[in-house]
C-alpha cells in the first residue's frame, strides 16, 4: 500500500499538483480510490470525494463554485465537457516512488466531503488532518474495534461514514477493511457470507433489505448503523436472525459521529468520551430535559475547518459552539435524547412534535415493513399528521395502535399505504417528497 500510494503521489507531483491543491476524486468504489486519497494527503494536497452518482452536468456546475485544480476520474462516469484538467484513472502510473512527503500539521486542510443535502443544496465541508486522530473516540464508544477485527461496510467512499468507519479507522488500528458499494441485496448478501466479517456497518435501509433472505455470518460480533434513525423493529429482526446487536450513532459530515452506544455502553445514545456537546436555544444553554439544538464545542478535534464558500473557509460558531440541525434534550443521567433534525420537526395544530417519536410507536406493528411520518396541509393554515407505510398492515390496525400508544394530538389523521418510503442516498427519509406525492395523488393545491 505504501509503495502504491508513494507511486501515485509521484505521478501527481509530475503533473504539477502542489500542496493545498483541491483534487477531485470522481471514482467508483474501487481500490484506486483510497490509494489516490492517501497519495493526495502524502503531498499535502486536498482530496475531494465526489459522488459517482453526480451527472456530468452536476459536476460541471460544482467546478464553477469550487477551486478544484484537477479531477481524477473513471471515464465510464461520463466526464463533463468543460474547461478543466481531467486525469483519466488509467493514465496514472505508480512505478516511480516519492520518498519524501509533505510535512502536514493538525490544522492543515486534509480532505473535503459534501453534506447530504437534506438542508437544501450539498455544502463542501473541509476537514483538517486532526480529524483522523479524533476518530479514535469512536473506536471504543461505538465500534469496539480491535486490530483483530474485519470491518465490512456497505456504502460509497464519497461518504464520511464509509471512508472513515469502513476504511480509515480499520487501517489506522491495523484491522481489515472490506468495502462494497452494492445496490443489489443479493450480491451484498453473498459478499457478506463469503467474507464473514466480525463487524458490519451500513445504513438502516441496507439492514432492511438484507433481512429479506436468511443470512449466515458466523464470525459477526455486532453491526453498526448511522445515516438515519434505526427502527426498533429492524434491530430486533436482525438480532433474531443473526444473534447480534446493532449499535447506533448520530453524526454529520461536519463532525462525523459524536453520539453513540456500543457493546461496552449499550442503551441510549451518549456523547463519546472526549466530546463536549450541549443543547441550545437562542444562543443559550437549555436546562436538562428541555429540547434544544444539538451543538458541538468549537474546539472538538473532529469538527470541520469550515464550509468552502466562494473560495473562503467559513466556520459558523455561536458562543464558541457549532449549532447543528439536530434537536435533542440532555437527560439527567447523562444520556442524550435525540429528537430528529430541525427540518424534520412537525407542528400540526400548533403542537411541536418529533416524527421519530410517532414512528417509534408503530415500530413493532405486524405487517409494517417500513414507515414514515410527515405533516400534510389539508387546507390553508391547517396541517395534520400523515403516516405512510409499506406492508400488508391494515389502516384499522394502525389506528388502533395510535389510540393505544399516542396522545390524541400525536395521532396521525391521514394513513397512506405506498410501495416504498422515499430516501436519499444515505438512507434518510425525504419527508418533503412524501408531502408532494400525497398532494399530487389527492389533487390538492
Amino acid at each position: 500500500i505504501r509503495e502504491r500510494v508513494s507511486g501515485y503521489a509521484m505521478d501527481l507531483v509530475n503533473r504539477g499538483v502542489t500542496r493545498g491543491d483541491f483534487i477531485g476524486l470522481r471514482l467508483k468504489n474501487q481500490v484506486e480510490f483510497p490509494l489516490l486519497f492517501l497519495a493526495c494527503s502524502f503531498i499535502g494536497a486536498v482530496p475531494m470525494a465526489i459522488s459517482p452518482q453526480l451527472t456530468a452536468h452536476e459536476y460541471a456546475d460544482l467546478l464553477t463554485r469550487l477551486p478544484v485544480a484537477k479531477t481524477i476520474l473513471n471515464t465510464a462516469l461520463d466526464p463533463p465537457k468543460c474547461d478543466h484538467d481531467f486525469i483519466d484513472l488509467e493514465d496514472i502510473a505508480s512505478d516511480q516512488q516519492l520518498h519524501q512527503g509533505a510535512q502536514t500539521h493538525a490544522n492543515d486542510p486534509a480532505y473535503c466531503v459534501f453534506t447530504s443535502g437534506t438542508g437544501g443544496h450539498p455544502l463542501p465541508v473541509l476537514h483538517a488532518h486532526r480529524a483522523i486522530w479524533a476518530r479514535q473516540m469512536m473506536w471504543q464508544d461505538w465500534y469496539d474495534l480491535t486490530d483483530q477485527d474485519s470491518m465490512f461496510h456497505a456504502g460509497a467512499f464519497n461518504w464520511t461514514y464509509t471512508m472513515g468507519t469502513g476504511l480509515l479507522d480499520p487501517w489506522t488500528i491495523g484491522a481489515t477493511a472490506i468495502v462494497m458499494d452494492a445496490d443489489d441485496p443479493l450480491l451484498l448478501h453473498q459478499a457478506l457470507e463469503h467474507s464473514d466479517p466480525t463487524i458490519f456497518a451500513a445504513v438502516p435501509g441496507v439492514y432492511r433489505r438484507l433481512l429479506r433472505v436468511p443470512l449466515n455470518v458466523s464470525a459477526l460480533r455486532h453491526g453498526l448503523s448511522a445515516g438515519d434513525v434505526l427502527p426498533d423493529r429492524v434491530a430486533k429482526a436482525w438480532r433474531a436472525q443473526t444473534g447480534t446487536n446493532i449499535f447506533e450513532a448520530f453524526g454529520m459530515s461536519e463532525c462525523s459521529t459524536f453520539l453513540s452506544n456500543s457493546p461496552r455502553k449499550p442503551g441510549p445514545l451518549r456523547a463519546q468520551t472526549g466530546r463536549r456537546l450541549a443543547a441550545m436555544d437562542g444562543g443559550a444553554l437549555t436546562p436538562r430535559g428541555t429540547e434544544g439544538a444539538l451543538a458541538i464545542h468549537g474546539t472538538d478535534p473532529g469538527l470541520m475547518l469550515g464550509y468552502v464558500i466562494n473560495g473562503k473557509v467559513e466556520l459558523p460558531l455561536t458562543n464558541g459552539l457549532f449549532v447543528t440541525s439536530g434537536r435533542c434534550a440532555m437527560v439527567q443521567d447523562g444520556s442524550i435524547s435525540f429528537l430528529g433534525r430541525a427540518s424534520d420537526m412537525l407542528n400540526p395544530g400548533g403542537f411541536r412534535l418529533s416524527p421519530l417519536e410517532i414512528e417509534a410507536a408503530f415500530s413493532d406493528t405486524k405487517g409494517v415493513d417500513d414507515l414514515a411520518v410527515t405533516e400534510i396541509a389539508v387546507k390553508a393554515n391547517t396541517t395534520v399528521l400523515a403516516l405512510f407505510w409499506v406492508g400488508d398492515a391494515q389502516e384499522s390496525d394502525l389506528r388502533d395502535v395510535a389510540k393505544t400508544k399516542l396522545a390524541d394530538y400525536k395521532q396521525p389523521r391521514i394513513y397512506s399505504r405506498i410501495d416504498a418510503i422515499p430516501r436519499n442516498a444515505n438512507g434518510k427519509v425525504l419527508r418533503n417528497t412524501l408531502k408532494t406525492k400525497w398532494t399530487i395523488d389527492h389533487g390538492e393545491t
